[in-house]
């Protein structure tokens, strides 16, 4: 019977709903037990489905419907799971469930801000310290030079720019503190 509906099928396709709905819960199964994934399973099926529609010319007649069904339905979940395993991915709520944010590469207008007056008050009180102690501070800490080239940049010995610097950070605790 099988057989005898997909030839009728083949010349004018009038009955694939029939058909799909007649196998549709039993190829659901066979691409949920091979992915394990009842979303991945429908989209299997669903290529399937839209493959075997395609190449319903294909279909020879040397096995039952069903069967040809079932293979194009298993190829098409041993494809889905390649390219699962080519490129993973999590859903959204594994992501916000996990604790993780998307990255935000623009800063909220209160963290801008807050920067701001952070590099004012840094500014005022570097400015109150003198320039020795300050050059060092602003090639070491804020440029990121090494003592050796700060010191070479400033014409003194690695120990030198390294007191300076000790009292650098002595001396603007002080002023932060006070």
């Amino acid at each position: 019977m099988e057989s005898a509906t997909f030839t009728s099928l083949r010349k004018d396709f009038p009955d694939f709903d029939a058909i799909v709905s007649h196998y549709h819960s039993r190829l659901y199964r066979i691409a949920l037990r091979q992915l394990g994934n009842p979303e991945d399973a429908q989209d299997a099926l669903q290529e399937a489905l839209l493959l075997a529609y395609r190449h319903r010319d294909q279909f020879q007649g040397r096995s039952e419907l069903v069967t040809w069904l079932t293979r194009i339905v298993i190829n098409a979940a041993r494809g889905q799971q390649r390219r699962r395993r080519a490129r993973p991915a999590s859903s959204l709520e594994e992501v916000t469930d996990a604790g993780l944010q998307f990255a935000d590469h623009h800063p909220s207008p209160e963290a801008h801000c807050l920067d701001r007056e952070r590099h004012e008050r840094l500014r005022r009180l570097l400015g109150r310290l003198s320039e020795p102690l300050r050059q060092a501070v602003v090639l070491c800490e804020l440029r990121g030079l090494s003592c050796a080239q700060a010191a070479a940049r400033l014409g003194c010995k690695p120990s030198t720019l390294k007191c300076r610097l000790f009292r650098a950070r002595q001396r603007l605790t002080q002023l932060a503190c006070s």
